[in-house]
């Protein structure tokens, strides 16, 4: 009896250990995705890219201003490393939508025509395909709809 208790015990510690390892790691991960968010020449690209209509192709960024494409290419290379993040399931894309969901959306809707066009100037069909698979992950998670944090937690005590 003592050692079916014991064995019970230990299986039981052993769950609650692997339910607080998973809890670190989303934290560890929403952590990471926050920090490498605050690149100061992610913010610039940011800065630079939102004003762009959604679906501009890539003539109209190298009109519009000299460094939109290097804005652009720097955003698309950001969230290519992160989309192949959330693919390898190192990061959830729950803490990708969570931290940055709509901004990412956002701008893949401003710059899939320039990558596409990107794509076919550069004979490279891959060029920023994480970027593209993360951005079809969060709008086919709903993304869109999504209620934002300010609503859906407006009476979040913290208690």
């Amino acid at each position: 009896m003592v050692s079916a208790a014991t064995v019970f015990g230990g299986i039981v510690y052993a769950a609650v250990q692997v339910r607080q390892y998973r809890e670190q790691r989303l934290d560890a991960a929403a952590l990471e995705v926050v920090r490498s968010m605050q690149n100061p020449e992610l913010l610039r690209a940011f800065r630079q890219l939102r004003t762009l209509p959604d679906g501009s192709p890539l003539a109209a960024l190298r009109a519009r201003e000299r460094d939109l494409e290097s804005a652009a290419i720097t955003a698309g290379a950001t969230f290519e490393a992160l989309g192949l993040l959330v693919f390898r399931r190192h990061v959830p894309l729950a803490v990708v939508q969570q931290t940055l969901g709509g901004s990412l959306t956002q701008l893949w809707r401003k710059l899939a025509v320039a990558i596409a066009d990107m794509r076919a100037e550069q004979r490279h069909e891959t060029l920023f395909e994480w970027f593209q698979w993360l951005a079809e992950r969060l709008e086919s998670a709903g993304e869109a709809a999504r209620v934002p944090a300010h609503r859906a937690h407006r009476d979040w005590s913290g208690r």
